[in-house]
């Protein structure tokens, strides 16, 4: 279970969760990021917590807050971005309610190489 705190810094409360977690995929040729993490402003506590949470399992995650500085190209980052991600996790409006409140397919982005990617939706 995670939790966040005032300073708006997650904690895990489970061990066992980050001991038996998965390890990240490698990352491949051309690949920067295992997951790249897109949101809309109302989810940033719990895109936040995920954020956390994964980079303890070792994952290299893109959250533009945390990699984006100022005076960057931000349409350029993000592309590069996206395209030299292994996946996409990303909260905000989906087109369909799911019973998990997740939905999953896979992807191919115009830009970058074409190799499919797995895409999470939440809310």
């Amino acid at each position: 279970m995670l939790v966040a705190t005032t300073a708006g810094v997650s904690t895990c409360r489970s061990p066992l969760m980050l001991e038996f977690g998965a390890a990240p995929r490698p990352l491949a040729d051309g690949e920067q990021w295992n997951v790249f993490l897109s949101y809309r402003s109302a989810n940033r506590p719990r895109v936040m917590n995920l954020y956390d949470v994964l980079r303890r399992y070792g994952h290299k995650v893109f959250l533009d807050q945390c990699v984006l500085v100022a005076g960057d190209q931000l349409i350029a980052r993000l592309e590069d971005a996206l395209a030299t991600s292994q996946g996409v996790c990303s909260f905000g409006r989906m087109p369909r309610a799911t019973p998990t409140g997740c939905a999953v397919s896979t992807k191919s982005w115009s830009s970058g190489p074409r190799r499919r990617r797995a895409f999470a939706s939440c809310r």
